[in-house]
């Protein structure tokens, strides 16, 4: 997404979570499917662009680098100071 092109990606939950309407999902281990899913794309330009202007509003939802960076401090933290408990956050 960050280099500004089309993908095309296994139809696996964590390539959809990552994803989401910026790709062309293909079942996984059916190569008859991926090449169909790369040839749609080689002949629909308006879907190459469709899903390249979806990965940017995708990428949009990760934040930068720097705002990443801070929020796993804060995860860190909070770990550290005994507040975070599996996927619960535990206020004292």
């Amino acid at each position: 997404m960050a280099m500004r092109r089309s993908i095309v990606t296994t139809n696996l939950g964590f390539a959809r979570t990552v994803c989401g309407n910026a790709a062309l999902y293909f079942e996984l281990m059916d190569s008859a499917d991926a090449l169909e899913k790369i040839l749609e794309l080689r002949r629909d330009d308006n879907l190459k662009h469709g899903l390249v202007e979806a990965g940017r509003q995708e990428l949009a939802r990760f934040g930068t680098a720097t705002e990443r960076a801070s929020n796993y401090l804060e995860i860190y933290q909070q770990l550290v100071d005994g507040r975070l408990r599996g996927n619960h956050l535990y206020r004292r």
